[in-house]
């Protein structure tokens, strides 16, 4: 699918995590390729800002499939960035913390 269409029809968190699904080792389970890209040029690779993948850098960190160390992406849950990167959860904060919510 290309970017067009995919900004299009799916939202700036499903894009980032179907980005960092694309680009793990099935084999060592780790993040290569983009693991070392700025914010910026993973913004360009999913048409989004640098501000709005940060944002979702730190959703998915407080949800729990990632960790984030300078720019150094870690993969924690596999298991979820396949439901985030389908639409089928959706993290979200309140005033008393996160919540997630599983979209059937």
């Amino acid at each position: 699918m290309d970017v067009a269409t995919d900004v299009t029809l799916h939202s700036t968190l499903a894009r980032l995590s179907s980005l960092l699904l694309k680009n793990i080792n099935g084999e060592t389970r780790k993040l290569e390729l983009i693991n070392n890209l700025p914010n910026e040029e993973i913004a360009g690779l999913i048409g989004t800002t640098r501000a709005v993948v940060s944002r979702h850098n730190q959703e998915l960190k407080r949800c729990g499939p990632i960790s984030v160390s300078l720019k150094q992406i870690n993969v924690k849950n596999l298991e979820l960035l396949p439901s985030i990167a389908e639409e089928n959860y959706t993290p979200y904060t309140i005033s008393s913390g996160l919540v997630a919510t599983i979209i059937k």
